[in-house]
């Protein structure tokens, strides 16, 4: 009964998050949920913040973020998402895009898995 799922960690597709990755989800993070709550001053120091550390990822940590913010957006719903996709464009137009190429695809995965009638597409 504890013990753990077969084959976790071993699979070629998981791989531990590099510390630059979760300090740049931290920050985008951040950056997302104080667009709509601070002023203009706090939010340019985040959007700065996000991009510093979006600056020390990797190629494939790039792709991981884009992956992981596309998978928050779909879960928030589109009127949120479209808020938050132009925050994003705020701090790095690559990174727009990649989520916009991929925000389609976690919806529909989204919607598969818990049900269409939670989430709207965005």
């Amino acid at each position: 009964m504890n013990e753990c799922a077969p084959g976790t960690g071993d699979s070629a597709e998981f791989q531990p998050a590099s510390l630059a990755l979760r300090a740049a989800q931290r920050a985008f993070a951040a950056s997302l949920d104080g667009a709509r709550d601070a002023g203009e001053f706090r939010n340019a120091q985040r959007r700065a913040a996000a991009r510093r550390t979006l600056s020390a990822l990797s190629a494939d940590d790039r792709a991981r973020l884009a992956d992981w913010l596309s998978l928050l957006l779909a879960a928030d719903g589109s009127r949120v998402a479209d808020a938050s996709i132009v925050a994003l464009a705020r701090i790095d137009a690559a990174v727009v895009a990649r989520v916009r190429r991929e925000l389609p695809r976690r919806v529909e995965a989204l919607a598969a898995r818990g049900g269409a009638s939670r989430i709207v597409a965005a």
